[in-house]
């Protein structure tokens, strides 16, 4: 079953200033590349600076989750490239995250709003974990019996319902 994900407004905001400046700069970059015919220097300038934009835009577009799905023997994290698969065999616990919970999470690497919220981690309460956010509320937090940590938020209130009965067909 498929379960669709849709961005908060502070993510929506940060995702249209940040591709609005960065095509933006970037427009500008190309039109000054190609307008300083001779000018080898500034050409490589300008085409650094299009490539450090490029960069981080591109890899939060193919590493943002879009959706989730239960299926018979794992829940898929679909991604634009390469998907996240956690066995439902293999999930210890699975709970609704309270906002007080969340008091103190820093970002070790991820993205914070562009396109979600994705990558590691941490909090004092919960420890380190894995984000795989559209929004900052709504979350799910699965524990994983290798001891992973992962925080996802559909949008379905029925998700967690749904986990729970295929994490019981899978045990008997």
């Amino acid at each position: 079953m498929q379960y669709t994900i849709s961005l908060d407004s502070f993510a929506l905001w940060v995702t249209a200033i940040v591709c609005m400046v960065f095509v933006g700069v970037g427009l500008w970059n190309i039109r000054s590349i190609f307008s300083k015919a001779n000018d080898k220097v500034t050409k490589l300038i300008h085409a650094v600076v299009l490539i450090v934009l490029l960069g981080p835009l591109v890899y939060s577009y193919l590493y943002h989750p879009q959706k989730y799905v239960i299926g018979n023997f794992d829940v898929f994290i679909k991604r634009p490239i390469g998907d996240v698969v956690i066995h439902v065999k293999d999930i210890r616990e699975m709970r609704l995250v309270n906002s007080t919970e969340m008091d103190g999470t820093i970002r070790t690497f991820g993205v914070g709003g562009l396109f979600g919220y994705f990558g590691k981690y941490h909090n004092p309460k919960i420890g380190d974990f894995t984000m795989y956010a559209s929004r900052q509320d709504k979350l799910v937090i699965i524990y994983t019996k290798d001891g992973n940590a992962v925080i996802i938020t559909p949008d379905d209130p029925g998700f967690p319902d749904r986990l729970k009965m295929k994490m019981n067909d899978v045990l008997y």
